[in-house]
């Protein structure tokens, strides 16, 4: 018996290994070189045009609400499932 220490083994230095990392794609975003800024982005060091309206206007319901034409037109909701001999669950 000898007390050589064992050759560390590299568990991802095989044909399969190797071939699996070379056909996968990474699951975490990072910044890379994604190609030229949008043409109406602003210069360095200079703030994006204020937009007025919506929720980055203080409105935490903008987008969200429905208009009253819009809700005169609407399709009345689902009352639920039908039961032997019922209407189904009635909300109005």
């Amino acid at each position: 018996m000898t007390a050589e220490t064992p050759e560390p083994v590299d568990v991802r230095n095989n044909p399969e290994s190797r071939a699996g990392e070379r056909d996968s794609s990474s699951s975490v975003a990072r910044a890379s070189d994604g190609g030229a800024p949008p043409r109406d982005a602003p210069d360095a060091g200079e703030l994006p045009v204020r937009e007025t309206g919506g929720t980055a206007d203080g409105n935490p319901v903008s987008g969200v609400t429905i208009s009253e034409a819009d809700e005169e037109e609407a399709v009345s909701g689902d009352t639920g499932p039908l039961e032997l001999g019922q209407e189904g669950r009635s909300g109005a």
